[in-house]
């Protein structure tokens, strides 16, 4: 009856299982204490494993024709251990019951196509030693385990995971996940004693059973994922109908501001300078700081620049705009406004720590290639990391590393692309649009 296989038999699939929850769990915050939970919850697991195999051998082996009552056990069994693998998650990891569940059906589903994989093998082959059965189960588990960690895990992101994951559809791709495990092992223990075509009959089960499994990952992967894109564009659009309010809101002021600015110029023409000298000279110099600001002939672009030019100016860093404004006035104000800000946003929370020498931004146009191509340049001092091209953020918030995704989605729209590099201490951001569109909106207003 305990025979070293059967130890093994129990052992592997603890071990199969258990690594595979902790890879798909792995990159979640850990809790404290977390190798002594684990430590017990994995000890806690293999015990009962090995007690319900102990308890259940006799009843299911001398029971085995009874497909109903071989199902029931098998239900009880791998619904326990289910719980088991999701609580070890829950009490081991910083995370919320949706993500946990998502964690350990993928897992199972996962050490469910390794063992099924294995034993259509092992059908074929026939009786092998025990020796060959553990080369042979460790290789297919390890080969199945990396290709899904590079291809896969490495990919998975679990920010905000409770919000994307669907519950009702997680539920049912559980049960559905459970229920293949459990009543296709049931059928495969049945067909393995009744029937004279056993072989091929199992075959075509483990074949089935792998399928099943292979489609719920696929599913739960791809509804994460559209889920994600679905509340990344929602955040998205919030964010360009927030800027738009504010560049209205900006408009209004820097009309305003044109107002006193016409008011002030008339009053001050018109007094005696030697009346009161210092004040005299202070509101010439402020008048001198509002007209040298930056005229590019586009209003969205001046609002923008106008605003930017001030903050700098009271925190001692140098800013320079020139640029045609005229050639950007196919794109909407707003959403010009939106590009400029996220753009001189991040060059001045980068720049805004370097050597005062250095606390520069630039931005100049240029024409590469039938593109009109605007440069945001400034320095910078932290490290930065890239994911698909773009610097990823490290701030906290619910609009931070949305910026560089909001002006790549305006940009794209207009079938532009956004260019990011670095070189020594400087940061170059280039944003590149077709000409033809300015050429084509050009010859509409003549």
């Amino acid at each position: 009856m305990f025979t070293l296989k059967w130890f093994w038999g129990i052992f592997s699939f603890a071990l199969a299982l258990d690594s595979s929850v902790l890879m798909l769990s792995w990159k979640l915050p850990k809790k404290k204490l977390f190798y002594l939970k684990l430590a017990t919850c994995l000890s806690i697991t293999l015990a009962f494993l090995f007690l319900w195999r102990y308890i259940t051998y006799g009843i299911i082996g001398n029971n085995s024709e009874n497909y109903y009552y071989t199902s029931g056990w098998y239900l009880v069994f791998y619904l326990i251990y289910f719980l088991m693998e999701l609580a070890l998650i829950l009490i081991c990891f910083k995370t919320d019951f949706w993500t946990a569940l998502f964690c350990s059906t993928i897992a199972y589903s996962l050490q469910h196509i390794s063992e099924r994989s294995y034993e259509i093998i092992v059908v074929y082959m026939g009786s092998i030693s025990l020796l060959t059965w553990f080369i042979l189960l460790s290789l297919i588990t390890i080969i199945i385990y990396l290709a899904f960690y590079f291809f896969v895990v490495k990919r998975i992101d679990y920010t905000s995971f409770a919000k994307i994951v669907d519950h009702k559809t997680q539920v049912i791709l559980s049960v559905i996940t459970l229920a293949t495990a459990i009543f296709i092992n049931a059928e495969i223990n049945r067909l393995a004693n009744d029937s004279k075509n056993a072989k091929e009959i199992m075959c075509y089960d483990f074949a089935f059973s792998i399928i099943v499994c292979m489609l719920d990952i696929i599913l739960e992967l791809s509804l994460v994922n559209a889920k994600k894109a679905n509340l990344e564009s929602q955040k998205l659009q919030e964010i360009l109908s927030n800027e738009k309010s504010q560049y209205e809101e900006e408009k209004k002021n820097m009309e305003l501001l044109n107002i006193k600015y016409h008011d002030i110029k008339h009053l001050i023409n018109s007094t005696n300078p030697n009346t009161d000298p210092a004040l005299y000279k202070e509101i010439k110099n402020s008048l001198g700081l509002y007209e040298s600001s930056v005229k590019t002939g586009n209003e969205a672009i001046d609002v923008i620049i106008s605003k930017k030019s001030k903050y700098c100016y009271d925190n001692k860093i140098k800013f320079t705009c020139t640029i045609n404004g005229e050639k950007l006035n196919y794109i909407s104000p707003y959403e010009l406004y939106a590009l400029f800000e996220n753009a001189i946003d991040n060059a001045i929370d980068a720049c805004k720590d370097c050597d005062s020498e250095k606390k520069v931004i630039s931005i100049t146009q240029s024409e590469k290639d039938n593109f009109l191509v605007i440069n945001f340049v400034n320095y910078f001092t932290e490290a930065l990391t890239f994911k698909k091209g773009l610097p990823q953020t490290h701030k906290a918030g619910d609009y931070h590393g949305y910026g560089m995704k909001s002006m790549k989605m305006i940009v794209e729209k207009y079938d532009g692309r956004v260019l990011v590099n670095t070189k020594d201490d400087l940061f170059i951001l280039q944003i590149f649009l077709p000409l033809s569109s300015y050429k084509k909106q050009e010859a509409i207003t003549q």
